[in-house]
């Protein structure tokens, strides 16, 4: 049996509903933006790139923000916690925890 590791690449902890608990690893993937200068018609071309990603591992699975995912989805060891779903669980308009992950 191969057991998946998890590793938490946001700033945050990530609590499921099952109450398990994933603290940030240290390592946080985001994604950047650059702009150009602007052209003539007043137009500038952004950049987008993602950095601090560590690069896939064997039976590891890394949690990033939706942004990040969006961005590398090629990556299917690249999941995103589940806020939008129903059953995420929110205090005073605070995420609490989630069901789970989304790919």
């Amino acid at each position: 049996m191969n057991t998946i590791k998890f590793v938490n690449c946001t700033a945050y902890e990530v609590r499921l509903n099952d109450g398990r608990v994933f603290p940030p690893s240290g390592i946080i993937a985001r994604r950047t933006a650059t702009c150009t200068g602007f052209d003539s018609n007043g137009i500038a071309t952004i950049k987008h790139e993602v950095v601090n990603l560590p690069v896939a591992s064997q039976n590891t699975i890394y949690i990033v923000a939706e942004i990040v995912k969006t961005a590398e989805p090629q990556r299917a060891d690249l999941v995103c916690p589940a806020y939008g779903h129903p059953d995420a669980v929110y205090v005073n308009g605070q995420i609490v925890s989630v069901p789970g992950f989304i790919r």
